[in-house]
């Protein structure tokens, strides 16, 4: 399992483009279990409506985390959506 801390960099926050671009991208990594934690709440990456209920802002910290066969490049292929903390 991986997990990393980045941080929602775009001006107008986390919203439909980038949540359905990683959630895109995550259904590609189908033997892969990718979450994201915002605070208390967990969501599956795969889901573009339940990343969106995270209601991330610019400047909002997140952990990515990643379990399974191809856990690294999931996260390499996610983490242009934010900034590596």
């Amino acid at each position: 399992m991986i997990e990393k801390t980045m941080k929602v960099t775009a001006p107008g926050g986390f919203h439909v483009r980038p949540a359905s671009e990683m959630a895109r991208i995550a259904k590609s990594f189908s033997r892969t279990k990718i979450t994201i934690t915002s605070g208390k709440k967990t969501v599956n990456a795969n889901s573009m409506l339940g990343l969106l209920s995270l209601g991330l802002k610019e400047g909002a910290e997140v952990v990515i985390t990643a379990d399974g066969p191809a856990e690294s490049d999931a996260i390499v292929a996610l983490a242009p959506l934010f900034t590596v903390k």
